[in-house]
């Protein structure tokens, strides 16, 4: 006669393990939570420049205001999308048409934000928390 054996809380785990791969296959909706944060590092940013860079304010609104025409906040995929479109904003990082590259002097990431998006990143995934996962930030 065979033993029979139960494996208590599988499909509980099971399902535990699925919501993970969905997550990790996009994270980028757990991304988005960093949005508040990247804009109050670019108010800080424009405001140590004491106004430079700010001309008619679009860029300035563009990357310190999620709904200011020309914001960019996209989540899709693995990737989630901060930025500015606004035209001239490629010209705050070049020094003139076919000459060396810089980096943009108005939109900056912060290593402690960075640092902090990433181990985030990995919270969201595993844990499925979202704006929780920003509060060090705060």
């Amino acid at each position: 006669m065979p033993e029979a054996f139960e494996v208590i809380g599988a499909r509980k785990a099971a399902l535990h393990y699925a919501e993970i791969a969905h997550r990790a296959g996009n994270p980028a909706e757990g991304l988005k939570e960093l949005t508040p944060e990247l804009e109050r590092a670019e108010r800080e940013l424009f405001s140590s420049y004491a106004g430079k860079y700010v001309d008619s304010g679009d860029l300035m609104a563009s990357l310190t205001q999620e709904d200011a025409s020309g914001a960019l906040r996209e989540a899709h995929g693995e990737e989630f999308e901060f930025g500015t479109d606004v035209w001239y904003a490629v010209y705050q990082g070049t020094t003139g048409p076919g000459m060396h590259q810089h980096p943009s002097a108005v939109l900056r990431m912060p290593e402690t934000v960075r640092r902090t998006a990433a181990e985030a990143a990995v919270r969201y995934i595993v844990e499925g928390r979202k704006a929780e996962a920003f509060e060090a930030l705060a």
